[in-house]
């Protein structure tokens, strides 16, 4: 049986479960009924979410352009193929 490691993304929540995250975490900052605190701390875990979103948007553009880069495409390829559909 073959052993995998975890690496550290696999302990975050994916992409999709934090953009909901951040959906409600501005819903509560929109409705202005939280007290200063309160309203601190959601803003604050916003920050945290968008930083990891965003380190989630930069892990699949790396992916996307090594997938890239080993078939041998780039954008401008992908461009005259689009060019050439249109």
């Amino acid at each position: 049986m073959k052993k995998t490691t975890a690496s550290p993304a696999d302990d975050q929540p994916n992409y999709t479960t934090l953009s909901q995250e951040l959906s409600e975490v501005m819903a509560r900052l929109e409705q202005g009924d939280l007290d200063v605190d309160e309203a601190v701390d959601c803003y604050d875990r916003g920050l945290q979410i968008i930083a990891i979103l965003e380190t989630h948007l930069l892990n699949a553009e790396n992916k996307v352009n090594e997938l890239r880069a080993q078939s041998g495409r780039d954008d401008k390829t992908d461009k005259q193929i689009v060019d050439e559909e249109e």
